[in-house]
């Protein structure tokens, strides 16, 4: 796969916008950037086999240090330790260290069954993609449109250089991609050569455009929808049935305490009984003060239904208080509905639960 590997790491822009597109790149294509050198050294072999698969003439016959899973684990680790080292940027070190090894699954997609897992493993896998050339066309022409479709959502272009800059990159890129189907290069070392030569200027040019451009901002909540609004609603009854089950639990400890049998009727356990609604109407329950934090987000977020949200969340505290619902005018302004939501809230948080005397 070639195109294939330049998509995950225009795609992994999305998951880590601080990192520079051609350190996510070179870590897509790391393993291909060290195979021609230990290919050259006599480390790792290849030979040329016109006829090997539909869409590569290269027979792949030994690269387990470079091209097996367990190194693939083990160059993902390193890479993403440096990295993190370098720039303390935690999430995009997880993102480099995935691309890297994103590397051997994608390339178990389209070679033949000519990926070891580990050195010294005689066993090999692979799917054999590259037996149909339009099915490679097709699976590396998607992936590439969807990775190139994901980088323009996160960036854009802060001058011409930013534009141009990556629109030339891709025409180059396809133009190299479809350039060498069918070719048959004329040895090895041309192939380790030509590679090294090719990856170099790849990352050169993307550093030089992505540095031209920027991260698009975060887009505005948009307003929630009415179904939104009738789920928070139809809350309101639910997080009520905590406040009997706080009382029973409280009643019992109460008389407990007071060394009297529940079942025992009398005026002491009836007082007991009262005292222990009233101190869990005093408390409210945790799904009770989430929907009101919850309300009080949602609140900020549309001008058009502040003033529901204002209702609903005095609501709440009533339910939470045994409280009067305040009534509220029909001239709420969205300002003093947000304003009205905040105070809610806020006193619910600070209030300090009943105490409970004997």
């Amino acid at each position: 796969m070639f195109i294939g590997h330049f998509a995950v790491g225009l795609a992994a822009k999305r998951a880590a916008p601080r990192t520079s597109l051609a350190t996510l790149v070179a870590a897509a294509t790391f393993v291909d950037i060290l195979w021609p050198l230990l290919v050259l050294a006599g480390v790792e072999t290849v030979r040329i086999d016109p006829g090997n698969t539909a869409f590569t003439p290269l027979d792949f016959v030994s690269y387990p240090w470079t091209h097996s899973l367990l190194m693939g684990l083990a160059w993902g680790a390193a890479f993403g330790l440096a990295y993190r080292a370098r720039t303390g940027y935690g999430r995009g070190a997880w993102v480099v260290a995935a691309l890297v090894l994103s590397h051997w699954v994608l390339d178990w997609i389209s070679h033949r069954p000519d990926m070891p897992l580990a050195p010294g493993l005689a066993a090999r896998y692979g799917l054999g993609l590259w037996n149909s050339v339009p099915a490679t066309l097709a699976v590396e022409l998607v992936l590439f449109a969807a990775g190139l479709g994901l980088y323009l959502a996160t960036t854009r272009a802060r001058n011409r250089k930013g534009s141009i800059g990556l629109w030339a990159f891709v025409a180059f890129l396809l133009l190299s991609y479809f350039g060498n189907l069918g070719q048959v290069p004329p040895g090895v070392a041309a192939v380790a050569v030509v590679g090294l030569i090719g990856v170099a200027i790849s990352l050169a040019w993307i550093w030089w455009f992505d540095r031209n451009r920027e991260v698009r901002t975060a887009p505005a909540l948009e307003p929630p929808r009415p179904a939104g609004l009738l789920l928070l609603i139809a809350w309101l009854p639910v997080s009520s049935l905590a406040l009997p089950r706080a009382a029973s639990s409280a009643e019992g400890d109460e008389i407990h305490r007071a060394g009297e049998s529940p079942g025992r009727p009398g005026d002491r356990q009836a007082r007991i009984r009262h005292r222990a609604w009233t101190r869990a109407a005093a408390v409210p329950s945790r799904s009770t003060m989430a929907m009101v934090r919850l309300t009080r987000q949602v609140s900020r977020t549309g001008p058009a239904i502040r003033a529901t949200m204002a209702t609903f969340t005095a609501a709440l505290a009533s339910e939470a208080t045994m409280a009067p619902i305040p009534a509220t005018r029909g001239s709420t302004t969205p300002r003093e509905a947000r304003v009205a939501a905040e105070a809610t809230a806020e006193a619910l948080e600070r209030r300090p639960p009943a105490r409970l005397t004997a």
